[in-house]
């Protein structure tokens, strides 16, 4: 049976590690997960899909791995998740082969030992592979550390395997005084220092020890598993470096409220199913990183998982006082038959949008085609947030016609220019239009602004010449004007 434990958590210096854990199962074919904070050792049983756990396990993120000797004898795969194995599906026979020990690298490759021979497996495609004879016995599990591989040996204590030439492995970490008691090791790195812990049996318990790597000693008893360890996985063996990244801080106004923001973090936990707890400035905590009712200012953002890593940051809730006097108002009343505009104008203008009927547009919109009365908008701001509401006003300016005559006509019936009569039709009333000749002779009257001179007096045409009109209108205001001027007749 497996005696030997070795669990490899790897955190990066821009974290804090405040808790070790990994995995273990017991002689009683337990499988436990432990915590070691502060020199304490904490253990919860999991629950599980199966009952055959013997010996060997190891893990990968949440994928865990397992041989047994009951049942369909072999290697194993399932997932833990919130304390739970689940998924228990069989991979592969092994040949036949009971290893002693079991750990997985970052590209998914099993290894796995039995006596002094070295066995690989891929899970993906689970056929095993034979690597070659080790000089040493293998004693329990085996762990990935700087992309190197250790183990448990029965007497030698911690072995550093060369898998390019097994015949080269040799003793990393000699440990003569706990030869035949020495069952595992769980190694951690915090602030680029790396704690290597042991595991020796003791009268029914399992005493965790310290070990310095760099010196290559033993430090002393640090916790005591009030059980015997058979074997031990973490989800980073293979060498993963937990990191907990924070992807987004997505900050917003709060629509519903005056000048209140809201923050919405999102994160990823280093380790998969790992679960995530927000805090702002260490009093408001929940899981969903959503905080609300925000005043603005500077907040500390601090995220922590179930693991123990924890990451923290800075964010800034903005002020969302609208200075409504930095709002221009552009308007131009409509008059005559031309109909009013309203335009905004505001520094920033890519920040806001203005609402009209429920319709959204750019702030700098301009509203056209309007007629006099009362409009109301509401002012957004890049949220899309209500922050203002502006009421604009159109009056109808007093319409003062400006009629216009042309001071030539060709009335020959080539369609151009053949009837004198106004430029322009402006909206007025009691018009009159008399036209006379040079020597004050009435020759044409029209009280209709669109019918004009043909050029013909008395049913003949009129000569050419100059002949002179005076033309009398109302416009919209009541005030009567009369104009005069000449044109010129041409044939």
């Amino acid at each position: 049976m497996k005696r030997f434990i070795l669990v490899l958590a790897i955190i990066c210096t821009s974290v804090k590690v405040a808790a070790q854990q990994f995995y273990i199962i017991n002689s009683k074919s337990e499988v436990h997960n432990v915590t070691i904070v502060n020199g304490v050792a904490s253990s919860q049983v999991l629950t599980s899909c199966s009952q055959a756990f013997s010996y060997a396990i190891a893990m990968n993120q949440q994928s865990f791995y397992y041989c047994t000797l009951s049942g369909q004898k072999g290697l194993y795969k399932a997932s833990i998740v919130n304390n739970a194995i689940s998924g228990c599906t069989f991979l592969s026979d092994l040949g036949g082969v009971v290893p002693t020990s079991l750990t997985i690298n970052n590209s998914g490759t099993l290894y796995y030992a039995s006596g002094k021979v070295l066995y690989k497996i891929d899970v993906a495609n689970p056929v095993p592979v034979t690597i070659g004879t080790m000089p040493y016995t293998s004693a329990g599990d085996l762990a990935f550390y700087k992309n190197e591989l250790y183990m448990a040996s029965t007497a030698n204590g911690i072995v550093k395997l060369d898998l390019a030439n097994l015949s080269n492995s040799s003793v990393y970490v000699p440990l003569p005084n706990y030869s035949g008691s020495l069952f595992g090791l769980t190694s951690v790195t915090v602030n680029n220092t790396v704690e290597f812990y042991a595991f020796s049996q003791n009268n029914g318990q399992t005493d965790v020890l310290e070990i310095d790597m760099a010196n290559q000693k033993l430090i002393g008893k640090v916790g005591t598993l009030p059980y015997i360890v058979s074997d031990a996985a973490s989800p980073v063996e293979g060498g993963t470096t937990p990191v907990l990244h924070i992807d987004a801080v997505t900050i917003t106004q709060q629509c519903s409220l005056q000048n209140k923001g809201q923050v919405q973090v999102s994160a990823t936990p280093d380790l998969v199913g790992a679960v995530l707890t927000y805090s702002l400035n260490n009093a408001v905590s929940n899981t969903t990183g959503l905080f609300t009712n925000l005043s603005p200012g500077s907040y500390g953002l601090h995220v922590s998982s179930t693991t123990g890593t924890t990451k923290d940051t800075l964010i800034n809730v903005p002020d969302y006082t609208f200075n409504k006097n930095a709002l221009s108002i552009l308007k131009t009343n409509p008059v005559c038959n031309i109909a009013g505009k309203i335009q905004f104008g505001i520094p920033n203008s890519n920040l806001y949008t203005v609402q009209y009927n429920t319709v959204g547009f750019p702030i700098n919109h301009a509203f056209t085609g309007l007629a006099a009365g009362s409009y109301s908008f509401t002012i957004l701001n890049q949220g899309g947030c209500p922050i203002d509401t502006v009421d604009v006003t159109l009056t109808q300016d007093i319409c003062i016609p400006n009629v216009t005559f042309p001071n030539t006509f060709t009335p020959n019936n080539d369609g151009i220019n053949d009837i004198f009569k106004p430029n322009a039709t402006p909206p007025v009333s009691n018009y009159k239009l008399s036209i006379y000749n040079r020597w004050g002779t009435l020759i044409f009257v029209s009280a209709d602004i669109n019918t004009g001179w043909d050029g013909l007096y008395q049913g003949k045409p009129a000569g050419t010449g100059t002949y002179y009109w005076i033309a009398d209108f109302t416009g919209l205001d009541g005030a009567k004007n009369s104009q005069n001027g000449s044109v010129t007749l041409i044939r």
